[in-house]
This record gives structure tokens, sequence and C-alpha cells, in this order.
């Protein structure tokens, strides 16, 4: 059997479809016989998948991943353990003695994560009767506000609960700071507010991965107001996006 673990400084690598570096690992008899480390070439997605089969690759262990990119791999045989962190020798260990669970080294926040319905529906779409909160970009504080097309760097979050009308704000200035990751920390903040849903202009691939995995859907696109954006969504004229719409660092 032959696992693959993207890898960045020790851990697992946190967005696989921006991961540079794959370890392989060969296991005979429930113990490691070799390991490699090979380089992921920059490629389109099918090209990338096609380097992961040549690799004669069994099982994947990556962070988050996007949902094109995990169904492709698994169509072409590969299985795939999406959301883990954690350190790469910590988790190899636990893997190949056996021990492994679904919980083993779950992304924080992973538990529930679903992939979502693609369009809003009105309060049938809710599960548990919770309300839908959904994140928009802002370049300001209030509803009048123009949509910030940048997610990752944006200045504002605005969350919305879509049942009440209330609506709270989320200065986004440490990411602004950010020399790199902002999309990914973007996301994971968006996370905690519970949203599940975000209205943006654009969206990278790195981040776009990430809220994909967190099971939030991704609305690009919007120009105009937050408060036009949210009324769009309420009627139902807005359809997720299933892929980036821009190249990492475009933000």
């Amino acid at each position: 059997m032959r696992i693959a673990i993207p890898t960045s400084g020790g851990r697992v690598s946190p967005v696989f479809d921006a991961a540079s570096r794959l370890l392989l690992v060969d296991v005979e008899d429930d113990a490691e016989v070799r390991r490699d480390m090979r380089p992921i070439k920059e490629a389109g997605l099918t090209e990338r998948v096609t380097q992961l089969v040549g690799f004669d690759v069994d099982v994947l262990i990556c962070g988050a991943i996007s949902r094109a990119f995990e169904n492709m791999l698994v169509s072409a045989g590969v299985q795939v353990i999406p959301r883990t962190s954690g350190s790469v020798e910590e988790i190899l260990h636990t893997f190949v003695s056996g021990h492994w669970t679904p919980e083993s080294f779950l992304m924080p926040g992973s538990q529930g994560a679903a992939r979502s319905s693609l369009r809003y529906r009105g309060k049938q779409q809710r599960k548990g009767g919770k309300s839908m909160r959904i994140a928009l970009t802002s370049k300001g504080r209030d509803l009048e506000s123009q949509m910030d097309p940048r997610f990752a760097r944006t200045r504002y979050f605005i969350i919305s609960d879509i049942d009440t009308g209330v609506i709270c704000v989320v200065d986004n200035e440490e990411t602004l700071k950010a020399v790199q990751g902002a999309g990914i920390q973007a996301a994971w903040n968006v996370h905690e507010t519970g949203a599940g849903a975000v209205l943006t202009g654009n969206v990278g691939p790195n981040a776009f991965a990430m809220l994909d995995a967190l099971g939030i859907q991704v609305y690009v696109g919007l120009t105009g107001t937050v408060q036009d954006a949210i009324r769009r969504f309420k009627a139902g004229e807005l359809e997720a996006a299933e892929a980036p719409n821009v190249k990492a660092h475009w933000d």
C-alpha cells in the first residue's frame, strides 16, 4: 500500500489544492518499508490528478480539499481521507499501526462539515431549526456599504441572519496584514461566525478549498451594496460556485 501526505514543515499541508510537496510512504505487513518526497507540479486539476495516479497512490491523507479534486481522485481509485491536521509522523504511526479512527487528527471545526445544496430555498433548507447566517465581504460597516470584491483581504465581513435580519460586523484587519495564508485564515474566521455561506466578488483556490471543506457555500461575482446582495440571496437569484474564479494570490 502506498500512502500520500501533502506536507509543509513536518505537518499536513492545510489545503491540498495548494500543496507543493507530497510524501509517499510504502507500507507492507503493517510496517513502513520506504518513503520518498515528490514535488507536486503547478498545473490544472486534471493534470494534478493524473500526477497522483502516476505515483500509484492508494490512500491520500490530506487537509482541506476541494470537492472537484476529491471526487476526481476517488473516481480514479484513490481513497481520500480529508480534513486531517497535525504532525505527519504521528499521523503515519497511527494509520500504519491500525489505530486510525474517523476522529483521528480531524481539523478543528470539521465535525459535521457537509457539502450543501447549490441554491438557497428558504427555511425548509435549514437543519435542526437553526437560522441561516451568511457572510458578505464589505468595504464598510453597514448594509449600504459596497461589496468588497476581495474575499481574503476584505476590509469587513458583515454577518447577516437571514430570518431575523440581525447583522454583526467582523473586522478583518488582522488577515489584511497577513503575508501569506490570508485565504485560509479568512475562511476559518467565517467558519467561526457560524455562517453557512459567503457572498463576495472573487475567491482564490486556497480559500475556496478551505470553505468547501468546511461545508460553506461560496457565491462570487457580487457587486453593488451589501443590502442588495442579501436581497438577491433571499430571492434565490444566486447560484453557488463550484470552483474558484481567480488565481492564487489575486487578493
